[in-house]
């Protein structure tokens, strides 16, 4: 509804005079705009700079407008970081992004708000929305709208001065509060009214207040400097100087101010308040300046000032108007030596005075006020002591960090105030009805802005202190405080890292810088302790004087020689002095006698523990004192001054009791002692607490825990973690009060009845020490003198990479507060000296070792000539030394760094120790082995020989047999040959002989016959005879033919024959005398056969002896040819051996001769491999075995030489190891290798189980692997550092506030899959980092192995069996050779002959000859396959990758994959000639290319072909008519290139050329995707798709339009607020079991929900309809491993659009 703007005005004009606002035109102006704009849009930005008259505007056009409509108008201030309610709303904030993309809808012309849930919520038609900022950085709403710009013109001087005049004149100082109401008039109402008058005549254009103010102005300021709220402090004092005026009248009612008196004093003290709020936070010379400025251009009477002094060391009196020196109001005090002790003693200077009264001025006015000024100038100390003196306060302090939030703030209103309903509302007061609480808000400007520049607690500070209250989040309701004010104390803005406070904070308080004191003031102060110091010496209280100017003079040299631009922790501020005063004081106290020496002594002694033991470099040191004064108590009860040897020996001694109680190996070394000392000194003071500022490793917590010990003090250690928060911190901070003994104002920290049984136990202890407290101030400083008399603090930082300063500045008061030691990194003594002493027990000490000429020396104070131990650790430093150049290397290329701290050179050095004791056992033992398998060899050899030579022996002796059996044979022959003959002889004249016998028997018989028939026919006989001879010859031949002549004839021819008789009768005589010549013959034979017969025995026993003696000649023979055979097998088998296992003889008798070389380079060998382990450099074959990297791989580790040696640091590890493992090949590998018994646990540190997992560990030794470790956990701080400690036989861990055991068998590791995390020092220091990084070697095979097992699964299978065989088989053949070699050293004597193992290897080699020759033709097949398959590769990635890439990126990718298809030719070109500019001379490109192989001819072409260039140059396509110029072999689309360093407007046609060449055409360009066929068949359930768009462009239109075609229910929640992550997590676990969709708008702005988004997709199990779609614009903040794993599509506005805008 419109309204007349006639009356509007008028109606605007009544409320800025009854607001006592000066309604100017141009501010009017705005108020109507303001109406019009609201008018037309229901949302508007109010924006100008600070004090514009933004919120006046609003506030006086609301009230307005109530009169004009009759309606009343509400409004509400939003702090929307703070509170989110929607009505008529005013946003008092800049505009964040983040929380304002919640607007978007609300703002456009649909008014609905769309809440995380997907409700909607409709804007009435009569709620504004108002932004009110100081400028608009993210003009996100500009385009939804209205805008009202307000310049810092609009609100005048004049402006400002009427308001406060006309206030002052009409409302009186004490009822400010009700301003607009009716009251009485106030009895000083005049006094006010003529104050203003007075006023009036230099608040003008011209007058004093405003030319002072444009001087003030060109003058530096610490803060930001603004008119409104130098006037605010300048009123403020003015205040407090008006009701000095109002009481002095009510005091002195009858000699009040005369007009003349009043005038002159209140434009004396205008002038001071003018100097005192326009340079309060100026420098001292930049306020003399305004000074001498106001004395130039006032005519007011001013004192007389002296050279050094200024208007500001003068104050007014108010009973005479008359300037007084502040010097005069300075009291003298002494303090008695045991007071010196105190922290609250003031020693009151000019500055302290003045500061005190300005404090007081603002403090009883109960504005905001701001002290600002450098840590230890007494900032806070004044603040204090002025608030003592202010009745019915009660005084917290808060102290801010950078991670302070507005919750600490509500814990102190819920500990101190209570909430009443009023009329009014609720209001928040303070518990005590009577008193006022001051809230000091310590550190105010240290908490941290957000990604958008706000800071939550100064926001929520300002609302407090501008509206005067908050919104209680529990109800939505509106809390007025009262009684409760607010004072900020800070460092200056110009510190390092300090965010300066916004403008639209300060102009609510009024600020005041507190420097350092001066030279005469630190005298001032520092010579009353010296006087009270000095008096337990009287012999010495004469030296104060002297002693204070020393200290002053050494205090101001340090702190000018050493600057914070040096080094961020060189802060300087008279706390040194403060502990050098009491350090002396200590140290004096309990002396019976002390001279001036022994006082001198002491002061050096502290200052060097002061000033030089923060310093970092030698040289600075050196400018302190370089000679060492030691002084100590434990060697006597007094902290006197020591001698170096005797304490360093009691120390070496009590550090191997405590090496031995805790499981330490420390090692004293000159700067371990140092320290020691240092730290010992501070634990002996009082209050005393400690800042170790060194690398990670460098010892100080150890040395720490030492000093502790050995002063027989506690530690305890803060147990922080991933989930520790401040509630834990309390607890903590409980425990340790409780073990001081001090409750300190800490809100929240006791309650109730806990607080209550505190204070009791307190007073009881009290009460032992003598006591008797009854008042709670007097039981809060026995408290205080407890804690600081038994807490120490200490804090441990690390300064690598920057953190140093921001933690300087993040925490200046730590600094300032804490003594300094800087412990830095190790110096070379201190990495020599505990090299010296952890190799002493090697056996290093080489009497004849010379060290070469050129012998590099790292350690400059290396003994020359060096001995051999010292030469070693010379070279331990070297290695160390050259991995901070290889980090500065890495850091610059890949923009990572990992830190090489001391740990990593213990680790060395363990590592070292190790390897050498262990490689020289195997080198013992190998060599053992080795020489009795060659001694076996040599056996062997030797055994054959002496085989030879029996064998030559026995052929001899056979020989000797042979020629002994052929003459025992030759003579056998001859002998059997006479015996035959004898036998032939015999049997013949046996055979005669029996002839002759049968012959004499038969003549014998014949005769007996005869002379029988004689006797009886001797008649007939010789009848016969008479017949016979009638018968003739045929007769008788007839008659012999008759084979059965007839009787007659028969008995004829018998009668022929007894006619015979008579012949017969006659020869029987002849045949008798035959007879018996036959039988003499017969008898003469007879003997004769007995005579051969005899002969024949004799030979046959000749003979059967030389049977006997050729059968043993024989049998001999035989014997020695069996064991000629024997021997020849022997020697057949052995030279068998001998020949098959020569290479193995040769291998170990090269491993023989190589063992001295070895034992010789043992000392090298053993520093790389150590240095290997502790700095992951690459050494595989000296610390790995076969049978060790075949295990490996049986165990899923990768073929490679980076896994291998990953996996030898696994195994060899001291620290553990922090594994990167981008593609889980490590995991799977842990989980085989480890995991044998059964007893290995996989976690994240995302795990809710975690602390419970790693305790079980810890407590039964099982193997941890702890995922996710980007998200490390600092509770495995303790564990990383092994701080165990023994008792008895157990080993045992502080772990949750326990100690547990810990089982040996207790193993770590930690894994990330993120390669990009940079981790801490801290974590650096403590882990082994192991990177299962994808090389070019294991991703192609990757890559290669999974296109096989697609494509071609049958060459996959063939391939992995034949590298699976490959390898077991060399596995087997060492194995072999070991057991080889263990026989051979087993077995006795010269058994030698058992061939089984031999023959096994002989197969076992022709079996690895037949795989390997097997392995290669695969390889070689694999080969051509690979070679087909690398242009399907190049298309695919281009296809998968140009999905991901910007359009302007597409022909950069494109040209990369061109290089690598055509890497032949690309790599005879210099890349760096692609990458040059277009600008450069064409001469110059020229030359460049002249120098490439493929273009050597170009030179000499050119000058034969002058003609041809020219009019190539000239030609007006010159690609057409390019000269050939190049190396034949090249193809001819590199002409493209040529004619580039010629013609540049043809680069892009070059490179698109060759890209067309290289592929196909239209390669380079975007791919159409078919976003259906993707989703649907491409992408896996378990796999997210991210939509990335750039600005403005909104992808998810894609997903909720594909979900409408296909009629899939799709669950969409925008990722804008806590409550959306929750929607989040249950739209995706409804979605995985019911297979919907899930569409997730503006992930970028849940980054940390994203984070735990990879845990959940890792291990669900989804429905296959299950799609989960992401959408975000371009932002590098979300997680590495999350994109990994899912599918990244790019989507940018169409070309023509694109152009269009552009």
């Amino acid at each position: 509804m419109q309204v007349n703007l006639d009356k509007l005005t008028l109606e605007i004009k009544n409320v800025c005079k009854e607001r006592h606002l000066l309604d100017s035109e141009v501010w009017l102006e705005k108020v109507l705009q303001l109406y019009q704009v609201q008018a037309i849009h229901h949302g508007l930005i109010v924006t100008g700079p600070t004090g514009s008259g933004k919120s006046m505007a609003w506030k006086v056009l609301l009230q307005a407008l109530e009169r004009v409509e009759g309606c009343e108008g509400v409004s509400y201030v939003i702090y929307p970081k703070l509170h989110l309610k929607i009505h008529w709303i005013i946003f008092d904030e800049n505009i964040d992004p983040e929380w304002v993309e919640n607007l978007n809808s609300m703002l456009n012309d649909k008014r609905l708000l769309t809440l995380p849930n997907g409700e909607h919520l409709s804007l009435p038609t009569n709620v504004r929305i108002i932004f009110e900022v100081e400028n608009v950085k993210y003009p996100l709403l500009v385009t939804r709208c209205g805008t009202v710009r307000f310049s810092s013109e609009i609100v005048t001087l004049e402006m400002i001065y009427y308001n406060y005049l006309e206030k002052l004149k009409y409302i009186p100082l004490n009822d400010d509060e009700v301003e607009n109401e009716k009251v009485k008039v106030s009895p000083y109402l005049s006094i006010q009214y003529a104050i203003s008058n007075i006023l009036s005549k230099h608040m003008n254009k011209d007058g004093l207040v405003t030319r002072t103010l444009i001087q003030a102005e060109k003058l530096y300021h610490i803060m930001g400097f603004t008119h409104m709220r130098v006037l605010n402090t300048l009123f403020t004092l003015l205040n407090k100087a008006i009701r000095n005026i109002i009481e002095y009248h009510s005091q002195h009612p009858d000699f009040q101010m005369t007009a003349e008196e009043l005038e002159g004093y209140v434009t004396k003290r205008l002038i001071l308040c003018v100097i005192l709020s326009f340079s309060g936070d100026v420098k001292v010379n930049h306020r003399a300046e305004l000074c001498d400025f106001i004395r130039g251009i006032t005519t007011v009477d001013l004192p007389h000032i002296p050279t050094g002094s200024t208007l500001i060391d003068y104050d007014v009196l108010i009973n005479n108007g008359e300037w007084r020196l502040c010097a005069d109001k300075v009291p003298a005090i002494k303090i008695e030596s045991f007071n010196l002790p105190d922290i609250d003693v003031i020693v009151p200077t000019v500055d302290i005075i003045r500061y005190e009264e300005i404090l007081y001025s603002w403090l009883s006015e109960r504005k905001p006020l701001l002290l600002c000024g450098p840590p230890g100038s007494g900032k806070k100390m004044m603040l204090f002591n002025v608030l003592k003196q202010l009745p019915d306060i009660k005084t917290i302090s808060l102290n801010f960090s950078s991670i302070t939030t507005p919750e600490s703030i509500l814990k102190i209103f819920g500990q101190y105030c209570e909430c009443h309903k009023t009329p009014n509302g609720i209001v928040l007061s303070p518990i005590a009805v009577s008193y006022r609480i001051v809230i000091i808000c310590d550190g105010i400007n240290l908490p941290i802005a957000d990604n958008y520049g706000t800071r939550c607690v100064i926001s929520f500070l300002r609302q407090l202190i501008e509206c005067g209250g908050y919104w209680r989040m529990s109800d939505k309701a509106w809390i007025k405080l009262e009684r409760i004010q607010f004072v900020g104390i800070c460092s200056p803005p110009t510190d390092l890292c300090i965010v300066p406070l916004s403008h639209r904070f300060l102009r609510h308080t009024s600020l005041v810088i507190v420097d350092y004191p001066d030279e005469i003031s630190l005298k001032q102060i520092y010579g009353t302790f010296a006087r009270s110091m000095l008096k337990v010496v009287p012999s010495l209280k004469s030296y104060a004087e002297m002693l204070t100017a020393s200290m002053v003079e050494f205090y101001l040299m340090s702190k000018k020689r050493f600057t914070p631009d040096i080094q961020a922790h060189y802060i300087y501020s008279p706390r040194e002095l403060t502990r050098w005063m009491r350090g002396i004081f200590e140290a004096i106290k309990p002396m019976k006698f002390l001279n001036l020496d022994g006082l001198i002594r002491i002061w050096a002694h502290e200052a060097l523990r002061l000033f030089q033991d923060r310093l970092v470099t030698e040289e600075e040191r050196k400018w302190a004192l370089v000679r060492p004064i030691l002084f100590s108590s434990w060697l006597s009860k007094q902290y006197i001054s020591v001698e170096y040897k005797k304490l360093h020996s009691y120390v070496k001694a009590r550090l191997k009791i405590f090496n031995k109680k805790l499981d330490t190996s420390l090692v004293l070394f000159d700067d371990f002692f140092d320290h020691v000392l240092r730290i010992d000194h501070v634990f002996k003071q009082t209050q005393g607490h400690l800042l170790l500022i060194g690398v990670n490793g460098s010892g100080k917590a150890t040395l720490s825990r030492f000093v502790a010990w050995m002063n027989g003090l506690s530690v305890f250690q803060i147990n922080a973690h991933n989930k520790y928060t401040s509630y834990d911190f309390d607890d903590d901070l409980r425990t340790v009060l409780r073990r001081t003994g001090f409750n300190a104002e800490i809100p929240g920290l006791f309650k109730g009845d806990e607080y209550n049984d505190i204070i009791t136990c307190c007073k009881k202890g009290a009460q032992k020490d003598g006591l008797m407290l009854d008042s709670p101030e007097e039981v809060y400083k026995w408290f205080t003198q407890q804690v600081m008399k038994n807490l120490h603090i200490i804090f441990t930082m690390s300064p690598s990479a920057g953190g140093l300063i921001s933690r300087v500045a993040a925490f200046p008061t730590l600094f300032n507060r804490c003594a300094l030691d800087w412990f830095g990194d190790w110096s070379d003594q201190a990495f020599f000296q505990v090299g010296m002493e952890f190799t002493q027990n090697l056996g290093f000490d080489l009497q004849t070792y010379s060290a070469p000429i050129n012998f590099p020396i790292v350690y400059r104070l290396l003994p020359l000539p060096p001995t051999y131990r010292s030469a070693i650790v010379n070279a331990f430093i070297f290695v160390h030394k050259s991995l901070y150049e290889i980090n500065s290397k890495l850091n610059k290329r890949q923009g990572c760094y990992n830190y090489v701290t001391p740990c990593h050179y213990l680790d060395f050095i363990n590592h070292y120790e190790q390897l050498f004791n262990e490689k020289c056992d195997d080198f013992d033992k190998q060599q053992r082995h080795l020489n009795i398998g060659l001694e076996k060899f040599k056996e062997i050899a030797s055994t054959v020989d002496k085989l030879r030579s029996d064998l030559a022996t026995k052929n001899q002796e056979i020989q000797n047999k042979d020629r002994e059996a052929n003459e025992i044979f030759k003579k056998l022959l001859e002998d059997n040959s006479e015996f035959n003959k004898c036998r032939q002889v015999a049997e013949k004249i046996s055979k005669t002989l029996e002839v002759q016998t049968k012959a004499i028997e038969e003549r014998r018989e014949v005769v007996k016959e005869v002379i029988k028939k004689l006797t009886n026919a001797e008649s007939a006989v010789e009848d016969a005879k008479n017949a016979i001879n009638g018968i003739n010859r045929l007769q008788l031949i007839e008659i012999y033919a008759m084979n059965n002549p007839p009787e007659a004839v028969k008995i004829v021819i018998t009668s022929v024959l007894m006619v015979s008789y008579s012949d017969i009768l006659d020869k029987f005589s002849l045949i008798r005398k035959e007879t018996e010549y036959l039988e003499i013959q017969q008898q003469l034979t007879q003997q004769h056969v007995e005579s051969l017969q005899q002969m024949i025995m004799v030979l046959e026993a000749k003979i059967e002896k030389y049977k006997e003696e050729y059968e043993v000649l024989i049998s001999d023979r035989e014997c020695i040819k069996n064991v000629m055979i024997s021997i020849k097998n022997k020697v057949d088998k052995n030279m068998t051996l001998l020949d098959r296992f020569s290479p193995v003889k040769e291998k170990w008798v090269i491993g023989s001769q190589e063992f001295e070389t070895q034992m010789g380079t043992i000392v090298g060998d053993v520093l790389l491999s150590a240095a290997f382990l502790a700095y992951e450099l690459s050494l595989t074959e000296y610390l790995s075995s076969v049978d060790d990297r075949f295990s490996w791989q049986a165990n899923s580790l990768p073929d490679d030489d980076l896994c291998t040696e990953n996996a030898i640091i696994l195994k060899r590890f001291n620290r553990y190891p922090l594994i990167f493992d981008s593609f889980g090949q490590a995991s799977s590998f842990l989980m085989n290798e480890f995991n044998k018994d059964k007893n290995f646990i996989n976690t994240s540190f995302l795990d809710d189980s975690f602390v419970k997992h790693l305790e079980d560990a810890l407590r039964f030794g099982h193997r941890l692997l702890v995922q996710d470790a980007e998200y490390f956990d600092p509770i495995l701080n303790s564990i990383l550092n092994k701080e165990v400690s023994r008792h008895d036989d157990r080993i045992l861990i502080r772990f949750r506030g326990q100690d547990i055991d810990v089982s040996p068998s207790f193993k770590l590791f930690l894994l990330t899959r993120n390669p990009s995390v940079n981790f801490s020092p801290n974590v650096c220091s403590r882990v082994t980092f192991v990177n299962f990084a994808v090389t070019h070697s294991n991703l192609q095979s990757k890559c290669l192995n999974e296109l096989l097992k697609v494509h071609q699964p049958d060459w996959n299978q063939i391939r992995t069996n034949m590298v699976k065989a490959q390898c077991e088989l060399k596995l087997r053949q060492v194995n072999l050779e070991k057991s080889l070699l263990q026989i051979l050293n087993e077995f006795e004597g010269n058994n030698l002959y058992d061939l089984k193992i031999f023959n096994s290897l002989e197969e076992l080699s022709q079996e690895v000859t037949a795989i390997i020759l097997k392995v290669e033709n695969i390889d070689n097949s694999m080969k051509e396959i690979t070679a087909q398959y690398i242009p399907l590769a190049l298309a695919l990635t281009l296809k998968r990758v140009s999905r991901t890439l910007l359009r302007e990126d597409y022909i950069t990718f494109a040209i990369l994959l061109s290089q690598i298809k055509l890497h032949k030719y690309f790599n005879q070109i210099d890349g760096a000639e692609l990458e040059s500019t277009f600008d450069l001379e064409r001469f110059n490109k020229i030359k460049g290319i002249m120098n490439l192989p493929c273009f050597l001819r170009l030179n000499q072409h050119f000058n034969e072909n002058v003609d041809e260039w020219e009019q190539f140059l000239k030609f007006y396509a010159p690609e057409k008519q390019m000269p050939e110029c190049w190396v034949a072999s090249l193809p001819r689309m590199f002409e493209r290139l040529i004619s580039y360093f010629y013609v540049v407007t043809l680069v892009i046609h070059a490179i698109t050329e060759i890209i067309f060449t290289a592929f196909e055409p239209g390669f380079s360009t975007k791919t159409k995707m078919d976003f259906r066929s993707l989703v649907l068949d491409e992408v896996q359930p378990t796999v997210p798709i991210f939509l990335c768009s750039v600005h403005g462009n909104d992808a998810s239109y894609f997903v909720v339009h594909l979900a409408y075609e296909l009629n899939i229910k799709c669950l969409s929640v925008t990722m804008d607020s806590c409550e959306s992550f929750f929607l989040a997590d249950q739209a995706i676990a409804v979605s995985i079991k019911n297979g919907c969709w899930v569409l997730l708008k503006n992930v970028h702005l849940a980054v940390s929900w994203l984070e735990r988004l990879e845990e959940k997709l890792l291990s669900m199990k989804s429905n296959r309809n299950f799609r989960l779609f992401l959408t975000m614009e371009t932002n590098t903040k979300v997680p590495v491993n999350l994109l990994r794993l899912s599918r990244v599509f790019m989507f940018e506005p169409l070309m023509d659009v694109q152009d269009f805008r552009g």
